[in-house]
């Protein structure tokens, strides 16, 4: 979905979001409508022939131990890696 340039304001007086402030995003950008799920990004790995990311960790547990739950949003990858699956994937827009 392309989203338009805009400004908003942004920031609470009561947390540590303060002060308020405008926010002003001056380029359009591109968003998906969903998260990338981690049947999406095994598709792209195996497409790409790379590797997937590292499972998440919380507290120290294994939240999705060898990605088995496909229908999870994908997590633990890096800028360049999501970049690369934006821009560079051809797949990544069907």
């Amino acid at each position: 979905m392309k989203q338009r340039r805009t400004e908003f304001r942004r920031g609470r007086c009561d947390n540590d979001e303060s002060p308020v402030h405008p926010v002003n995003i001056t380029r359009g950008y591109w968003i998906g409508r969903t998260e990338v799920t981690v049947a999406a990004y095994k598709r792209y790995t195996r497409e790409t022939n790379s590797s997937m990311p590292p499972e998440p960790i919380t507290f120290g547990n294994s939240i999705n131990t060898n990605w088995p739950d496909d229908s999870m949003p994908i997590s633990n990858v890096t800028w360049n890696e999501a970049l690369d699956y934006c821009k560079g994937w051809p797949s990544a827009s069907d």
